[in-house]
C-alpha cells in the first residue's frame, strides 16, 4: 500500500516509538527485528538502488532482507530499551512525506528534527497506529548503523564548489564573492561586505540577482535552506567600520556556466556620496 505521510496525519510520539520497538516488521515470517539488531556482521548486503526507493515505500514487504542507505529528519525523539534504540525518520525531507522506522543497536539518543543518514537492513513493513488514530505502515530498517549529519549534508549536498574571491570597491565599500556551492537544490551563494568608512552604509540586500546569459535570476525566496540550515545572514545595514558575511539562496544552477551577481540599491549615510550598482563576475567553476 502506498501512503503518504505527512506531518499533519502521522506523528508517532512516545507511545508510537515505543510500539515500533516492540512491534516487528508484518510481513514474511514476523521475527523479532531487535533481536537481529547488530547481527549482520559479515553477511553479504545486497543493496537496493536508488531507483528502487520509490518502490520500497510502497511495498516494503518486497525488499526484505535487502539493505538500504537513507537520509531522514527525525520525527519526534527516539526511545531506547534493552540497546536498542528506535525512532522514525522522513525520508522526503524537505516536503515531510514518507516516513520510515530504524532500530539500531546504540544507546545513543536522537532528538527531533536531527538529521541523519541510516545504513540499514529492510525487516519488511512496520504497521502501527499513530496518536490520532491512523494507520501506519512504513518500512522498517534494523541492523542499523545511524551517522549525525547536516541538512546540507542530507538535502542539498555541493556537487561542485569555486571560491572566486571577486571583489569590486566603491567609496571605500568593498563587495566580495567568497564562495558558490552548486547542489542539486539551490545554489549557495556567499558574500562579504565591508564597511571601514566613517558612515553607516545600507544596500538591496533582498534585490540581489544573479544575471545568467542575459536573463535575471532571483533568488529563491520559497526556499527553506536557509532557515534549515542555519546558513549565515549577511546584514542589509552596516554601520561605520563593520563588515558582514553571509549566504544567499538562489535556484540550481550549472556549474559550467559563468554568470554576474548584481548588487543595487546602495546607500551612504552621507547623502553626498553616491554608488551604482555593483557587479561581480564569477567565471564557471572549474
Amino acid at each position: 500500500m502506498n501512503l503518504t505521510l505527512n506531518r499533519r496525519e502521522f506523528v508517532f510520539g512516545s507511545a508510537g516509538v515505543a510500539a515500533a520497538m516492540a512491534l516487528t516488521g508484518c510481513g514474511g515470517d514476523g521475527a523479532d527485528s531487535s533481536a537481529s539488531v547488530g547481527s549482520a556482521g559479515a553477511e553479504k548486503r545486497e543493496y537496493i538502488s536508488n531507483d528502487e526507493i520509490d518502490a520500497l515505500f510502497t511495498n516494503p514487504d518486497e525488499y526484505k532482507g535487502k539493505w538500504v542507505k537513507l537520509p531522514g529528519k527525525t520525527l519526534g525523539s527516539s526511545e531506547t530499551q534493552d540497546g536498542v534504540t528506535a525512532f522514525q525518520a522522513y525520508y522526503d525531507i524537505t516536503t515531510y512525506d514518507r516516513t520510515y522506522i530504524v532500530h539500531c543497536a546504540t544507546d545513543e539518543s536522537y532528538g527531533d528534527g536531527e538529521y541523519v543518514w541510516v545504513d540499514g537492513k529492510v525487516d519488511g513493513t512496520f504497521s502501527g497506529e499513530n496518536m490520532m488514530g491512523a494507520t501506519l505502515e512504513v518500512p522498517l530498517i534494523v541492523d542499523a548503523t545511524v551517522t549525525k549529519s547536516t541538512y546540507v549534508d542530507v538535502v542539498a549536498p555541493a556537487t561542485a564548489t569555486s571560491e572566486p574571491a571577486v571583489s569590486a570597491t566603491q567609496n571605500d565599500v568593498t563587495f566580495t564573492c567568497d564562495k558558490v556551492e552548486y547542489a542539486k537544490v539551490e545554489t549557495r551563494i556567499q558574500l562579504t561586505v565591508s564597511n571601514p568608512t566613517a558612515n553607516g552604509v545600507s544596500y538591496g540586500l533582498y534585490s540581489i540577482c544573479l544575471l545568467v546569459n542575459g536573463q535575471q535570476v532571483d533568488q529563491d525566496s520559497s526556499s527553506g535552506s536557509a532557515y534549515e540550515g542555519e546558513y549565515p545572514e549577511l546584514s542589509y545595514d552596516l554601520t561605520a567600520g563593520a563588515n558582514t558575511t553571509g549566504i544567499l539562496v538562489f535556484p540550481p544552477m550549472d556549474p559550467a556556466q559563468a554568470f554576474q551577481i548584481v548588487i543595487p540599491d546602495i546607500y551612504s549615510d552621507d547623502y553626498n556620496i553616491q554608488f551604482s550598482n555593483i557587479t561581480l563576475d564569477i567565471p564557471a567553476a572549474q
